[in-house]
């Protein structure tokens, strides 16, 4: 099977890297660069404790990969260790324990440890507190490029400087209208981000 990835962000990086286990997978990117949108200026922060608990799993499934990741990728350490605090007033005191609950690894803070943690903290106002030891900046350049490696070393391509111009249904197959010609493949995968919308569009042109 052939497969069309459109942007190269860590969306369609990973999913590139992942698919071209399978299939034979063509990334496009319009720009020179790929990931140089909101992926390159990503404050990427690894956040165990954050959102729902679909999120929470989500996030989780990905901390052994992170902090071990597989042969190709140009750093061995795409987590680096930073501690998270999660700070309430009063009134927001059942939020803290609803997440204290909902996720045990974290620690409870007392007011001198809040300030210990971050002194310009004023504990009459915020009185409840929970730390999160589990998370860690993660290293967005050596992500993208060890997935576009992986791509690369499965028989994947990447090219940069590529926008669809244009995207049409011929039979069982799409065929994409690049600045350097035409592609066809079995299925395109659209991962633009903010321009997806954009790509989408593109059918029928």
């Amino acid at each position: 099977m052939e497969v069309a990835i459109v942007g190269a962000g860590i969306a369609g990086c990973s999913a590139a890297a992942a698919l071209a286990d399978f299939c034979q997978v063509s990334l496009f990117e319009r720009e020179a660069h790929p990931a140089i949108h909101s992926t390159g200026r990503s404050a990427a922060y690894f956040a165990p404790a954050y959102g729902n608990a679909v999120v929470r799993e989500l996030t989780v499934a990905g901390d052994a990969f992170f902090r071990t990741p597989p042969d190709g990728f140009p750093s061995p350490e795409l987590l680096r260790p930073r501690d998270a605090l999660f700070i309430a007033r009063e009134t927001q005191r059942h939020s803290i324990e609803a997440l204290a609950a909902e996720t045990p690894h974290l620690t409870r803070l007392s007011g001198q440890a809040l300030r210990a943690q971050v002194p310009i903290l004023d504990t009459n106002v915020i009185t409840a507190g929970l730390l999160d030891t589990s998370g860690g900046d993660l290293d967005v350049a050596a992500l993208v490029q060890g997935f576009l490696a992986q791509l690369r070393a499965n028989g994947g391509t990447a090219t940069t400087q590529a926008g669809i111009q244009a995207i049409r249904r011929d039979g069982p197959r799409w065929t994409l209208l690049t600045p350097t010609g035409e592609f066809s493949c079995d299925v395109v995968i659209n991962a633009a981000g903010a321009w997806a919308d954009e790509v989408r569009v593109t059918r029928g042109r």
